[in-house]
């Protein structure tokens, strides 16, 4: 079932919603990836691409945001995200040794989507009522 994006993953930073907005998009093609009968090493190659992009570019314009906001989890959203950079190590360093595999697909659409769940919606949106606590909303 498709994850749809809605106004309470909103952060207030409209360049980060649009970011988060691509990631929905991706880990709903990810399981569009699922349903077929076979994994494709390259669709597969194009998500792990998306995601190392992603978090190198998403990451760090999310840290700065929290912290120029003086948001009070920015220091736990950048442990989160070592984390999550992390767990997409290992991921590719499956990928490399095992090769394209359902089970892959199946851990990094479990992964990407608990993402969204714990993270995005816990964490990320506190930006919001900081922004606004900086007069920037």
């Amino acid at each position: 079932m498709a994850i749809e994006w809605e106004t309470k993953y909103e952060t207030g930073e409209d360049r980060i919603d649009k970011q988060h907005q691509n990631l929905f998009q991706m880990i709903n093609s990810i399981e569009q990836m699922l349903k077929m009968p076979q994994v494709e090493e390259e669709k597969l190659k194009d998500v792990l691409r998306f995601l190392t992009n992603y978090t190198r570019i998403h990451f760090v314009y999310e840290e700065f945001c929290m912290a120029r906001v003086k948001c009070p989890l920015a220091e736990k959203n950048m442990v989160a995200h070592d984390k999550f950079m992390e767990a997409l190590k290992d991921v590719e360093r499956r990928f490399r040794s095992e090769g394209a595999s359902r089970a892959l697909l199946v851990d990094i659409y479990d992964m990407a989507s608990e993402w969204l769940v714990k993270h995005i919606c816990k964490i990320d949106t506190e930006l919001k009522p900081a922004m606004r606590a900086h007069g920037e909303l």
